[in-house]
Formats: structure tokens, sequence, C-alpha cells
């Protein structure tokens, strides 16, 4: 009988052991995380919709449309084109990312109006792509990526909303610089999603919170099809609806400032 405990005591250390080196740290979630995307864009070539809605105090609700083109070099550059396709103020303006590892992102406006291509000086990419939502260019661009200047810690395996998560703790090298105290992610254990998002202000009040919902599975995997973003500051809220997506082959052309003007959209 002791000899039957014994080897299941052995045979229960040697599969703990296993499963633990088998467990990822918050670093290796989070370059999943990263690859995924704010619209699941993820690595090479992509196209896709959405409309954005914005609610804020005592104003009209308003809705806008988008087009995007993204595409992921072999380097880890990535460049993204934002085409806005509604409401008529703005229709036909495009917004051109492109973020090299290591160095400051470049940024081009196109104003069909004026038939020009404005090139984004200084820190732009931190500017709201739609004012008052809290997102910037960047984050429509790359998304969830807190690797680079941030320190990251597993804190726990919990279950939101029936969903299996990681919770991931972020905090920036340079706290005067950022505008975030800390960020707590939870990411979907399966499918590397971010399922919420609490951004921690310097009071360590929750500020900003990000909700993915509607889990959804098309050709290029599982998304969410409504992600919403609430500022518990000035009560301003944001959603964005993922209508379609695809990893069709992006011409060159929509990823060159110079050739804006000439596309056929």
């Amino acid at each position: 009988m002791k000899c039957i405990v014994s080897c299941a005591v052995l045979v229960g250390a040697v599969l703990a052991l296993s499963v633990s080196g088998l467990a990822l740290t918050a670093d290796e979630i989070l370059e999943r995380v990263e690859d995924q995307g704010l619209l699941g864009i993820g690595v090479g070539d992509f196209q896709g919709e959405f409309t954005l809605k914005l609610e804020e105090p005592n104003e009209e609700p308003q809705e806008y449309r988008f087009r995007v083109w993204s595409r992921e070099e072999q380097d880890g550059t990535v460049k993204t084109n934002l085409l806005y396709m509604a409401p008529p103020l703005v229709e036909g303006t495009m917004f051109l990312f492109h973020s090299e590892p290591g160095k400051d992102p470049r940024m081009w406006l196109m104003l069909p109006e004026l038939h020009m291509v404005k090139e984004l000086m200084g820190d732009a990419a931190e500017d709201e792509f739609v004012a008052g939502t809290g997102i910037s260019y960047e984050e429509i661009a790359e998304g969830f990526a807190y690797r680079n200047g941030y320190r990251s810690e597993l804190v726990d395996e919990v279950t939101l909303d029936d969903v299996l998560c990681w919770k991931i703790k972020v905090i920036p090298e340079d706290l005067e610089v950022e505008e975030w105290h800390s960020i707590f992610l939870w990411v979907h254990r399966e499918e590397y999603v971010v399922m919420r998002a609490d951004f921690i202000d310097e009071d360590g009040e929750v500020a900003r919170r990000m909700l993915a919902r509607e889990l959804d599975e098309d050709d290029i995997g599982v998304f969410p099809r409504l992600v919403q973003m609430e500022d518990l500051r000035d009560g301003t809220f944001t959603e964005i609806r993922i209508h379609q997506r695809s990893k069709e082959e992006v011409a060159e052309d929509y990823f060159k400032a110079d050739r804006l003007l000439e596309l056929e959209i």
C-alpha cells in the first residue's frame, strides 16, 4: 500500500513539474496578446470594417464608420491605413501609421478636400483618432502593446463572465510620462483576447475600463464583435463594432504616403 501511495505522490509531483514547466510568463502572454491587436488584426495582411459610436454627457451620440488595411512586416514594422467612411464631414480622410520597432512612429493624414497629404509630427500618435473617445491612433494601430516600457506581473487565473482568464498587471517604467499608474488586463486563457482592461490613475482609481463582448469566430480566429470603452471620470462611452475582417493581401500602395491621393477606394 505504501508503494502505491509513494508512486502516486511521485507521479503527481512529476505532473506538477511538467505543468509548471509549460506555464507561460506574463511577458509571453502579452506577446500573444500583442499579436491580436485591438481589432484582432494579428500578423501579416489584414482588411476590415468597423463602426465607432461615441456617447458624451449632454451631447447627441455620434457614429463613425471606417475601413482599415494593415500589415506587419517580417522585421516587426506595423503599417496601418485607416479610411473614414462616415459621417460626411470627414468622409474620404485617410490616416496612415508606420510603427517600426525601436523608433518613433511616423504618421500621415490625407485630406481629400484639400487634395493633400500631411505628415504629423511629434506626439500625434497619442492623439485621439476620434475626439472624446480616449482611444489613440497608436492603440488602433498597435492594440495592447505593453511589453516595451512596462513591467508585467501575472497576478492570478480568474473567471470573468464564465471565461477563464489570466489577470495581468502592467506598470509603466516611467510614471512621470505615462498617463496611467498601472493597467490590469484580463486575458482569455485559450484565445489571448483581452476581455477586460482597467486603467488605473495616480490615485489608485479605475479611470477607464475596456470590455470585450460578443465573442465570435471567423476564418482568422476568435475575436470580440463589440469593444466597449468607458471613461469613468467624465462619463464618456465608446463602442467599436467590428463588421468584417479578412486576411486578404493588401496592395503596397495603401501603405505609401505618396500614393494615398491616387488610391481608388
